[in-house]
């Protein structure tokens, strides 16, 4: 941790030199989009935005922090999920989460921090059948959101991202998870392909409207870490693949690898040639 953050702390020292209308959003993007692994690095570079204020340009700030919390967030549906499991499915307190994650996703937090999790399904709090309910109404979760930005330096021990991850999902990377409407997208994202009727289209026209498909759903997806997407995810592509292979495409399997590949390069910016955990997926695209 110590070798990573001194790799970015130059680049970060020059972003947080006072400029007039400092963008933080453009200037911060290729931090957010980085390594889970710097994202601790990279709080400490807002927390010291937040107090040394070098834009004034609110709208500019309360993007980049709604930006921000959806990079180290993890889906609230994933959240609802584990507090259910907790709680039990007739515990009132389900119902104040639930409001609290409409009033979130109202005030611009798509999802919940990791930290905001680990404090809402830690044994103190569920842990304890006399915690009023008071404590899981909108107002209270909010401030948990809250407490979870300011805390998540300083208190690694409970808070940190190596400990969430190991304590509640193993040895799965799973520091964004996937969200509930991207979910369905997962879903839906193989039937769509297969109402593509050869009817309607030549081969390269379904290869076309194909295409279209795979760009919309991998916009759905981007602000997602490949190596955390799930089955799902795959399943509906080797789906995809399957369809080009049925309908005598079998060379169009391989440039649908590459195809993905670009896609996913285009809207990260990241290259996943290297990565074997990336080849390794997209290998399983073509294991029927």
């Amino acid at each position: 941790m110590a070798r990573l953050g001194a790799a970015f702390g130059a680049e970060a020292e020059m972003l947080l030199a006072p400029k007039p209308k400092f963008s933080m959003v453009k200037g911060f993007s290729q931090l957010i989009k980085a390594d889970y692994r710097i994202r601790e690095h990279t709080f400490g570079c807002l927390e010291r935005l937040t107090e040394e204020q070098t834009t004034d340009d609110a709208q500019d700030h309360a993007r980049f922090e709604r930006a921000f919390c959806h990079s180290l967030g993890f889906g609230t549906a994933k959240c609802v999920t584990k507090v259910r499991a907790l709680l039990g499915h007739s515990d009132p307190r389900i119902g104040y989460l639930e409001d609290a994650v409409a009033n979130l996703r109202k005030n611009g937090y798509h999802s919940f921090t990791n930290a905001a999790v680990e404090a809402l399904t830690s044994t103190g709090h569920l842990g304890n059948p006399n915690l009023p309910h008071e404590y899981w109404r909108s107002d209270s979760l909010i401030n948990v959101v809250n407490l979870s930005h300011r805390e998540y330096r300083t208190m690694p021990e409970t808070f940190g991202p190596v400990h969430f991850a190991t304590s509640w999902l193993g040895s799965v990377p799973m520091h964004l998870m996937i969200e509930q409407s991207d979910y369905q997208s997962c879903e839906n994202f193989a039937f769509r392909i297969l109402e593509v009727s050869p009817s309607r289209a030549t081969r390269e026209g379904h290869w076309t409207e194909a295409e279209l498909e795979l760009k919309s759903f991998t916009r759905s997806l981007r602000a997602l870490q490949w190596d955390a997407i799930d089955q799902d995810v795959v399943i509906s592509m080797r789906n995809l693949a399957a369809v080009f292979e049925a309908r005598g495409c079998a060379d169009d399997v391989k440039q649908l690898e590459l195809k993905i590949t670009s896609v996913v390069e285009g809207i990260s910016g990241h290259s996943y040639s290297a990565n074997p955990l990336d080849l390794e997926w997209l290998h399983s695209l073509t294991l029927y």
